[in-house]
């Protein structure tokens, strides 16, 4: 274990300290490797390798040490990159085989306090976790204050009353480096609290062997919905039943065949694993994220009726000579989005559903579209329903 403390200074100095622990739990099970679990509290290194299978959680010498730290936005906290400010560690694995290794990265609050100390609640410290590749960062947390999960996580093996920072899973030999930023939130007030604050934490890594970690949302999904079965050739038909009649001189499209209405949960094989998608008239396949920060606009142009664009000069450039403002959403409203297939990785396909999760399409701001365009205008194929 590497600590980092420094003394008060000052009055009203707050101190971040981390300390870079690992408590790597591995659970193999193999066809020619015993199950065994493996429980450690190291410096550097951990390691545990049973035959061709290893994974290593290693942290570098620089760890986060903010002598004096006051409240800071997120857009300041989450770029800070001099010495004593971010940590840095890596895992890695060495497999062979078809072993799959969940592992997540975790942060425990191991706070200790020494003469007239006092302790700043984790519900004003903002943790902050980055995948590195090389010179560029990748986000993987978006800023989170300090909160204990109350149930351990049986597919990484973490325990509970740590916060959870990521999880993932590893399949083949590989290293993926991480960054960890902590800071005091910005809406701490420091006002009266005395000064010389402390909050310390570990960083943890938890790893399981066993089947593909599932998120959250994809388990509650399959968990909320029948897995129906594929029909033979039912991508002929439209999830209504409907397809392409050479014959029908109004439409081109039969009438319904109720044995091809085919509306719910699907499965298929890709390239990570079992897919799963949505088909028909699905209404419990919403989520709920984002809002929007200003009134939206779209323009319209006097040329190109229902059609809108996202500026005025793209409006202008397709040839209107006057483009209107036409107000898509206001202030505050929430984004909803439509969850149209699961991913083989566990990953969300998504699409945008508008400010509301039954859009009436009565005018723009009511409407899960910007504008309209055809789908298809061939009639030829049977893709031409709309499978594709």
């Amino acid at each position: 274990m590497k600590g980092v403390k420094k003394k008060m200074k000052k009055k009203k100095e707050l101190i971040i300290s981390i300390v870079a622990i690992v408590v790597l739990v591995l659970a193999i099970v193999g066809v020619s490797f015993a199950a065994f679990n493996y429980s450690r509290t190291g410096e550097k290194v951990n390691t545990i390798t049973t035959g061709a299978i290893s994974m290593t959680y290693t942290e570098t010498s620089n760890v986060i040490n903010i002598d004096g730290a006051l409240p800071t936005t997120d857009a300041t906290g989450m770029v800070r990159l001099k010495a004593g400010e971010y940590f840095d560690f890596s895992i890695s694995s060495t497999i062979q085989g078809t072993v799959n290794i969940n592992y997540e990265i975790s942060a425990k609050d191991i706070t200790v306090l020494e003469g007239d100390e006092q302790k700043l609640d984790g519900s004003h410290i903002k943790l902050y976790l980055t995948k590195v590749n090389g010179s560029e960062e990748e986000a993987l947390m978006s800023p989170k204050t300090y909160k204990e999960e109350t149930s351990a996580n049986d597919y990484t093996g973490r325990p509970s009353g740590e916060m959870s920072l990521y999880q993932s899973n590893m399949t083949s030999s590989e290293t993926n480096n991480y960054r960890l930023r902590r800071y005091v939130d910005e809406d701490y007030n420091p006002q009266g609290d005395g000064g010389g604050l402390v909050f310390a934490v570990q960083v943890n890594v938890y790893g399981k062997a066993g089947d593909q970690y599932v998120p959250l949302t994809t388990r509650e999904i399959l968990e909320d919905n029948v897995l129906q079965e594929e029909k033979e050739n039912m991508f002929n038909y439209a999830s209504n039943g409907v397809q392409y009649d050479p014959d029908d001189t109004t439409d081109h499209m039969s009438d319904p065949d109720p044995e091809y209405i085919t509306t719910g949960l699907y499965s298929t094989e890709d390239a990570d694993g079992t897919s799963y998608y949505f088909r028909g008239a699905v209404e419990n396949n919403n989520v709920q994220f984002g809002e929007y920060e200003s009134d939206y606009y779209v323009y319209q142009g006097n040329n190109d009726t229902g059609r809108y664009y996202q500026s005025e000069s793209s409006c202008q450039e397709a040839g209107n000579s006057t483009c209107t403002a036409v107000k898509l959403a206001s202030a505050g409203d929430k984004m909803y989005w439509k969850i149209i297939r699961i991913n083989g990785d566990g990953s969300l396909r998504l699409i945008y559903n508008g400010t509301s999760t039954t859009p009436t399409n009565s005018d723009i701001a009511n409407s899960y579209l910007i504008g309209k365009t055809d789908y298809n205008q061939d009639f030829g194929e049977a893709q031409s329903t709309g499978y594709t």
